[in-house]
């Protein structure tokens, strides 16, 4: 029973950090796409949003891993209770992401500029910022999914979408910076798109009535 359970362990923290070298690896990729299209104002660029993007993975970890943990706390303890958490998370979740999506319809340029751009990169992470917040909604959700996905034991499908995700991201790069000529606008739309394919993967997870 004790061999099975380090099985297991192993096996689970293997998927997770695989997941997570995909994840390094498209955003390797953004940076040497952008790089290649736009040089060195381009890395400036990603450089600055950085922190935003960082912003809306963290809340993300923090509803999913948290509400996770309260899951099964809840389903061990109180059952009738557990049911409720996923659905009152996702909607904590749900409107984060929606704030997000606001800040880049009305305000991208200011938020640009309290990220310390100045006049020879602000159109470019004006635009760059307007995409990334606009994608809030599935930046936040993506990481709130997997981790609760990661919580049913579901490792391998947590895995797989990552790393789906991103390869499509890399792709995506390369086909709207280099094909397209899109610069920073192609790079957003690469980015923000990755955790739409990521969920999209997921969803699996719950048609499966898991």
């Amino acid at each position: 029973m004790e061999k099975l359970e380090k099985r297991q362990l192993v096996r689970d923290v293997s998927r997770g950090a695989l997941g997570s070298v995909g994840l390094s690896i498209y955003i390797l990729a953004d940076s040497f796409f952008v790089a290649r299209s736009l040089g060195v104002l381009g890395v400036s660029v990603m450089s600055l949003t950085m922190p935003l993007f960082n912003l809306m993975e963290g809340l993300g970890l923090l509803l999913g891993m948290g509400g996770a943990t309260l899951f099964i706390i809840d389903k061990i303890q109180e059952p009738s209770n557990s049911k409720k958490v996923f659905p009152q998370i996702f909607r904590i979740g749900l409107i984060l992401g929606l704030f997000f999506m606001v800040l880049g319809l009305t305000c991208p340029r200011q938020i640009a500029q309290l990220l310390g751009a100045n006049q020879a990169v602000l159109a470019m992470t004006t635009e760059y910022t307007r995409i990334i917040l606009l994608g809030g909604p599935v930046f936040v959700l993506n990481n709130f999914f997997l981790s609760f996905v990661r919580n049913d034991r579901d490792t391998f499908l947590a895995m797989v979408a990552m790393l789906v995700s991103s390869i499509w991201n890399v792709i995506a790069d390369w086909l709207f910076i280099l094909v397209f000529k899109w610069g920073m606008l192609g790079a957003g739309l690469a980015t923000a798109s990755a955790p739409l394919i990521s969920i999209l993967i997921m969803s699996v997870h719950w048609f499966n009535g898991k």
